[in-house]
């Protein structure tokens, strides 16, 4: 073989897998969803996680303060993205809705958990906004 047949296959071999790897990322990019607008709860949070964590906290029991109805929190929430599957209230349980703020290289999320009384009205509230693993 000579210098300039390898050098051939050497370049052929190097086009061939930037060409796979250019389509694998293009399917990939096409594949997944772009990530969703923050929310209202959620936008502009930025620093360290405890920070934006205790931030998105504070924002939660503003909006929704103790004594709040139930119904009422989980409208607002809906709206902004939150899921829950079981919405329905209890005072022996405490509920969790989450909203995923995922991108292609971090699981993100940001959690609401509450508990009522036999009225309906919130007792406790509070917000968790964290990474939940990264590539």
């Amino acid at each position: 073989m000579t210098a300039l047949t390898r050098w051939t296959v050497r370049l052929v071999a190097g086009l061939l897998v930037a060409t796979i790897s250019v389509v694998g990322t293009l399917v990939y990019v096409a594949s997944h969803p772009k990530p969703r607008p923050q929310a209202p709860l959620t936008s502009n949070l930025i620093g360290k996680w405890d920070v934006i964590s205790a931030e998105f906290n504070r924002r939660v029991e503003d909006r929704f303060p103790v004594g709040s109805l139930e119904s009422a929190m989980a409208t607002e929430l809906r709206k902004e993205g939150f899921s829950h599957e079981d919405w329905t209230s209890s005072i022996d349980v405490e509920h969790e809705a989450v909203r995923r703020e995922d991108n292609w290289v971090c699981n993100v999320a940001a959690r609401v958990y509450w508990r009522v009384d036999n009225g309906g009205r919130l007792t406790t509230i509070r917000g968790l906004y964290r990474e939940e693993g990264c590539l």
